[in-house]
């Protein structure tokens, strides 16, 4: 019996068709990882002053959802990627 941990590859680098570049894997980490930290503890002026959550803080708002945007389309990438290589067969362990 085979002992089966994941199914994937370790990817090197990928095409990102709406960013229009390809993404190294430190690229890939920054994007999926260390830019969603960032996002968490994102400050706020709003945080401490609750009753003024009526105005709209716009930069913000812009970052969190460019992040948004960048974290999606790096993860279609990668499912559009391993969906070619399900239908290739090559699934399994690399």
């Amino acid at each position: 019996m085979e002992n089966w941990q994941g199914l994937g590859r370790n990817i090197e680098s990928i095409y990102v068709e709406e960013l229009e570049r390809t993404l190294s894997r430190d690229d890939i980490y920054k994007i999926l990882v260390l830019d969603m930290m960032e996002g968490a503890i994102e400050v706020d002026w709003r945080d401490f002053f609750p009753y003024l959550k009526w105005i709209p803080n716009r930069s913000v708002e812009k970052r969190i959802q460019n992040l948004n945007f960048r974290r999606g389309v790096v993860m279609r990438a990668l499912m559009n990627e391993q969906k070619k290589r399900m239908a290739s067969g090559k699934v399994g362990l690399s």
